[in-house]
């Protein structure tokens, strides 16, 4: 298969093939009698299709072009495109005469996602992912709703973004929940910095935190319960729900809301002393708590929506430390008493 290459920011014409130094740049095979539409940023003529390529190496916006020949003209018309065959699929139409060509990546070379998902291509990074476009779940309720009554590692689509595994529990209170921590051993370490608890870490098979990233497009995408349950080592078991929970972006510091208690392990979350409720988050590198003596963070030995400080510290010491350090619930074990097992998670809420 004959493909043109180049390399983007910088030029050199060599033999018939466009360099452009800095980032290389390659061009998939032409696609003869076809036309991408609805995309077109800038429409010119060119001499030859070199200089089509030369023109669309030098647009960062450049995915794709059309390539076509004017009648009763020595010049050729060159349209450069901001999208693709696979983003635009619905635009890419019959029309002979026209020849298409599109950057090479993976999704051109061996297309990687199922039928209704479109293939995204970041041609710089050299990476890809695959945008669901029909029938996407976007939380575990919907794999729920679906048939699905597994507990385990799925695939979601919450938004227009890229899509990313979660662990999903399909059995605690009539199932469909999407879980975003878990502590039950202490073989991850929850005293991170904000980069951790932004992106996520552990295992999603083992203990770990999902992403404050993750959580702001989770309750971006729907209205969500937040449960907590949590278990002591006399195997005592209590939960904690919640009827109102979103996440804030991080310009906002994922600021948390959260309201309307109801459960067996008493209301740690909303007490009228230290309340999460519109705390933004706090790390050991990031305070942003309103204790305007000490970092909460550093104090509790984890990162939270810690006000100043606690009445809960579910990422604290595993399995403890000096008081409030621990994994601490105080309406169920008090601020002494670092709990077994705890994992908190979300399901759409239904008025």
């Amino acid at each position: 298969m004959r493909r043109e290459s180049g390399w983007r920011n910088g030029s050199l014409v060599w033999q018939g093939t466009v360099c452009w130094w800095s980032v290389a740049v390659n061009f998939a095979e032409a696609i003869k009698d076809r036309k991408l539409n609805g995309s077109i940023f800038k429409d010119f003529e060119v001499t030859s299709e070199i200089s089509c390529q030369f023109e669309c190496i030098s647009e960062d916006r450049c995915l794709s072009y059309n390539f076509l020949p004017i009648l009763g003209k020595s010049t050729s018309k060159c349209q450069l495109s901001d999208s693709d065959r696979f983003i635009g699929r619905e635009n890419f139409t019959k029309e002979d005469g026209v020849l298409y060509r599109g950057i090479q990546g993976i999704c051109e070379e061996e297309y990687p996602c199922k039928d209704n998902e479109i293939c995204v291509a970041d041609y710089r990074a050299d990476t890809h992912f695959c945008k669901c476009v029909t029938g996407c779940p976007k939380n575990c309720y919907d794999y729920h709703q679906n048939g699905s009554t597994t507990d385990g590692v799925y695939w979601i689509y919450p938004d227009e973004e890229e899509p990313f595994q979660v662990l999903c529990d399909m059995t605690t209170n009539g199932g469909g929940w999407t879980v975003f921590q878990r502590r039950m051993d202490g073989s991850v370490d929850f005293y991170v910095d904000w980069e951790s608890y932004k992106n996520g870490f552990g295992n999603l098979k083992g203990e770990f935190w999902l992403g404050n990233d993750y959580l702001h497009r989770l309750t971006t995408s729907a209205n969500m319960l937040f449960r907590i349950d949590m278990e002591d080592y006399e195997g005592d078991r209590r939960f904690a729900k919640y009827t109102t929970f979103s996440v804030a972006g991080e310009s906002d510091n994922y600021r948390v809301t959260i309201d309307g208690y109801r459960g067996t392990a008493g209301d740690s979350l909303l007490s009228k002393i230290k309340p999460i409720k519109n705390m933004q988050f706090t790390t050991k590198d990031r305070d942003n708590d309103v204790n305007s003596n000490a970092n909460c963070a550093v104090n509790n030995k984890g990162g939270w929506w810690y006000n100043g400080c606690h009445n809960a510290n579910p990422n604290g010491m595993f399995p403890g430390g000096s008081s409030g350090q621990g994994v601490t619930w105080q309406t169920f074990r008090g601020q002494e008493y670092s709990l077994k097992r705890t994992e908190i998670k979300l399901r759409p809420k239904f008025n």
